[in-house]
């Protein structure tokens, strides 16, 4: 989908304007449609915040949000890892690949499952 087309919809899902979401992050409304239309990449992270909050996303709605703009980035969401010290070590450990595909499929495993409860 990516982050401009899952932006585009979540915004007009909320009934909001570009130039509602431009006020917000005190910038113009052609930025905000050259990300939903791929031309720009996505916001920063403080104007995601912003938006998060204007939009009264749902923490699935924010997570996708925060996920699209990873992926067009091409980059994990750092917060997210150095707030978490067990997340950074897995990701250190899988990058020293000390783990085999076996015992990643297991936490993966272990991972849904908890998502799940």
């Amino acid at each position: 989908m990516g982050f401009g087309s899952y932006f585009r919809d979540l915004r007009m899902e909320k009934r909001v304007t570009q130039k509602q979401i431009a006020d917000v992050i005190k910038k113009k409304p052609m930025l905000v449609s050259n990300v939903e239309n791929g031309k720009n990449g996505p916001f920063s992270d403080s104007d995601l915040k912003k938006i998060v909050t204007f939009l009264e996303l749902s923490k699935e709605e924010e997570r996708q949000l925060y996920k699209e703009a990873a992926k067009a980035r091409g980059k994990l969401p750092q917060e997210n890892i150095i707030k978490n010290d067990e997340a950074y070590y897995l990701l250190e450990t899988l990058a020293k690949n000390e783990l085999g595909r076996e015992s990643l499929s297991q936490i993966i495993q272990m991972v849904e499952e908890q998502i799940l409860c």
